[in-house]
């Protein structure tokens, strides 16, 4: 968070007081960035001195370029599945054996109870009873699986996929979660339809990915209705179509997901499939931003200074790119940069935008350099 003491109201920015040794200093920066190629698109992006300046881009474009944000488990799964997270969804399902005793578990599963089976290999790979083994684990889970138990199906195949304690095998794997997706498992038909999209383990066919998606979606399933929704926005093997995508985007974030809410925003911001209107964005934004997601914060706070739906706020937009900061979001630190170095809302600092600049440049975000160029050319001569 800024402090206090950083806010101040908009002023113009005033005059540089930098010392001679600080303007070697940012001389030299100066020189380096200088050898950096920038294309024109890039310095075209920047010359407007507003921050992040936004130009409206197509949603499927759009998220095709942020593919690697969009594909984490809050924005749907497809090449991501996180271990602990499952198995932390999977005991919310074994409420009749959770909180058995450890010998009643144990006196379960040698019964052949297939959920205390798999209750009894959780508890063993993760080692939450203080006894870790593995193998042991491995067997009482493929025990449950041979009995049909979907949630043990699913994770047997997900361990192939991974190469969580086997060796990894995609065959193994569609085989295994295709068991548990037949069986209407949801997080299975998620898994399913990821395998389609990325032929792992199957030809790839968006069709098949959108047949699973489908089905888990049906059910109400928000991760499959937020990858339904992409394939929309996309166009992935289907004719884009927005006002389907917003509908599977609504539903998800209706039911609190924040990366559906955080693109429902977007789509508000652009118009995409909806009229344009910054008030639902801002709306939409401040849900995601609230339950802590990274680009949501940032996009919230452009709208706070721009003034788009919500009134100017630089203290709130500034509190909330320092969140998304700490999240390490590069495009966060690229527009703090260019507070600090315009002096807008905040006290004008050179050396703390230099250091945002080139934290959102290692952080992959390469637009800024452009930015910091012209900004190490002004302070060099004052």
């Amino acid at each position: 968070m800024a402090c206090n003491g950083d806010i101040q109201k908009i002023k113009s920015p005033p005059k540089n007081k930098t010392s001679k040794k600080r303007k070697k200093k940012y001389i030299a920066w100066f020189i380096a960035i200088c050898m950096i190629p920038i294309t024109t698109a890039v310095a075209s992006r920047f010359i407007n001195p507003h921050p992040d300046v936004h130009v409206s881009v197509d949603i499927g474009d759009f998220i095709n370029t942020h593919r690697d944000a969009f594909y984490q488990p809050e924005y749907g799964a497809w090449s991501h599945i996180d271990l602990h997270e499952m198995i932390a969804y999977c005991k919310n399902y074994l409420t009749d054996v959770l909180y058995m005793k450890w010998d009643e578990i144990i006196a379960s599963a040698n019964n052949g109870d297939a959920e205390a089976q798999f209750l009894l290999g959780l508890f063993y790979i993760t080692g939450e009873k203080g006894i870790l083994d593995v193998n042991e684990g491995i067997e009482w889970i493929r025990s449950a699986a041979n009995q049909r138990l979907a949630m043990a199906q699913n994770m047997v195949g997900v361990f192939y996929e991974l190469g969580f304690f086997v060796t990894q095998d995609y065959a193994q794997s569609v085989e295994w979660i295709r068991l548990a997706a037949e069986q209407g498992l949801a997080t299975a038909q998620l898994g399913l339809g990821r395998s389609y999209a990325l032929g792992l383990g199957v030809h790839q066919s968006y069709h098949q990915a959108r047949t699973w998606w489908y089905r888990a979606a049906s059910q109400g399933h928000a991760p499959s209705q937020v990858n339904l929704a992409i394939t929309y926005a996309m166009g992935n093997g289907i004719t884009k179509n927005y006002n389907t995508a917003i509908q599977w985007f609504r539903l998800a974030a209706d039911q609190g997901y924040a990366g559906a809410q955080y693109l429902l925003g977007y789509c508000y911001e652009n118009g995409f499939g909806v009229a344009q209107d910054y008030n639902q964005a801002a709306l939409w934004y401040r849900k995601s931003a609230n339950q802590g997601d990274r680009y949501a914060q940032t996009s919230l706070a452009l709208l706070y200074i721009h003034g788009n739906g919500i009134r100017q706020d630089f203290y709130e937009a500034v509190a909330l790119l320092y969140r998304a900061v700490e999240q390490r979001n590069e495009r966060a630190m690229g527009i703090l940069g260019w507070l600090y170095h315009s002096g807008n809302g905040i006290i004008q600092n050179n050396e703390r935008a230099v250091y945002y600049y080139l934290n959102a440049a290692n952080h992959g975000n390469t637009d800024v350099f452009f930015t910091l160029r012209v900004h190490l050319k002004t302070t060099s001569k004052n």
